[in-house]
């Protein structure tokens, strides 16, 4: 029987620790929370579908393009612009809550940018 002592114990724990940005990324990812509003978090739903809410009614609208800002560095993922497309026309600009599977809701301030109100962008800027 292996006899355990407080001593072996704590070395061990320091060998792991100092081992640990070596063992590669795999845990210390899924232990790193997603930012709500971080770019990260939208880059992989590019032209996927959400389900838009607000003032107006409810809609979907797929989401087509993520934009830099041109008053941070490019990439920024504090700072980001999102651009939606919807099949039907949208209400006037507000703030809508969008949804979809495994996302949690939330809400942006969206502008419709073409007269027929079916491409609607948002800007997130969480620099300020």
């Amino acid at each position: 029987m292996t006899d355990l002592s407080r001593r072996s114990l704590i070395a061990a724990g320091a060998w792991g620790a100092a081992l640990a940005p070596f063992l590669g990324s795999g845990a210390a990812q899924a232990a790193k929370p997603r930012v709500a509003y971080s770019r990260a978090r939208f880059t992989p739903l590019r032209r996927k579908r959400f389900r838009v809410s607000g003032p107006g009614g409810r809609w979907t609208a797929r989401l087509l393009e993520i934009s830099d800002l041109s008053s941070v560095q490019a990439g920024d993922d504090q700072a980001f612009g999102l651009t939606f497309r919807s099949q039907r026309r949208g209400p006037e600009q507000a703030t809508f809550t969008i949804r979809r599977h495994r996302f949690a809701p939330m809400t942006l301030f969206m502008v419709p940018t073409d007269a027929r109100r079916r491409t609607y962008y948002a800007v997130v800027d969480r620099t300020r």
